[in-house]
This record gives C-alpha cells, structure tokens and sequence, in this order.
C-alpha cells in the first residue's frame, strides 16, 4: 500500500502514515474532526487537511458530502472492497454494507443505458435501530405502514 502510494509520487510523512493507517484499520466516512480525534499524531486541522487533499490526488481516498453538511472520507474501491452505506439521519451513525445485488444493478443498468460505469456510490438514509428504540422515526418512514410493529409518535 505504501509502496503504491509513494509511486503514485506522495511523500510519506508521518501524520500520512497514520491517516493510511487509520482507513486500513477500518475507518471509512468520517469528517475531519473525526478522524483528528482518532489520530495519535497532534496535527494541526490544516496539516491534516492538505494531508487528505493529497491521498484524495492519490486516488487513496474520496470525500463526499453527508446530510450534516460536512465532507466525509472514505477508501476508493482501488484501495478497498466496494461497499456501500446506511445512515441514520438522527445520529449520523454509518453502516457499512456489502450486497452482491449492487453489482448485479450496475451491469443491468450498464446493459439498459449503454453507459460504461466506472464507479458508484450508495447511500442510504434512514433510522438505525438505536434511535428507533429511543422513539426517532418510524420504520418504514411511512407511519400508516408500519402496522404493529411500528412506534407511535409520543404526543
């Protein structure tokens, strides 16, 4: 891995390694607060930031934009498995989740549309099973069909 990204003509600095570190250990969507909170390095926020831009140049990792208005980061699918995501719109937690039927959609749609895909990105919003249990949303979304086992919004 290091040795790509050092191909890829990145300088391997101290803090770099650790954010590498970091996104091969697992971490995936998280914001620039978050990921310094998680750092063992004290960086400053733009040493970290020009850290990121550069991975992102690298092809290492992409950020997209999230329901609470801050970019999030993740490993691109060069440098880890495909996945996607489900987000639970109360408390921002992230899911991973791996589903064969996503690549199967993608060759359909490629078939359908004639468009050559070369990479995509699911997110799902919704409410997670905790904030469920604390009385957010519904679990459908759609309180009519929720049936029994939905939750009753307190009056």
């Amino acid at each position: 891995m290091i040795r790509t990204l050092r191909g890829a003509g990145l300088r391997m600095t101290p803090l770099k390694l650790e954010v590498v570190e970091a996104f091969m250990d697992g971490m995936c969507c998280v914001s620039v607060s978050e990921l310094r909170a998680s750092l063992r390095t004290s960086a400053s926020i733009s040493s970290l930031y020009r850290c990121l831009r550069s991975l992102e140049r690298a092809g290492f990792i992409c950020r997209s934009g999230s329901d609470d208005g801050l970019y999030r980061y993740r490993r691109t699918d060069d440098f880890a498995p495909h996945h996607d995501h489900f987000r639970c719109s109360f408390c921002g937690r992230s899911i991973k989740v791996r589903d064969p039927g996503t690549t199967e959609l993608m060759t359909d749609l490629e078939k359908r549309f004639g468009f050559r895909i070369t990479g995509f990105e699911i997110e799902m919003g919704g409410t997670c099973p905790d904030c469920l249990e604390n009385g957010h949303g519904h679990r459908s979304g759609h309180p009519e069909a929720d049936g029994p086992s939905g939750r009753e919004e307190p009056a």
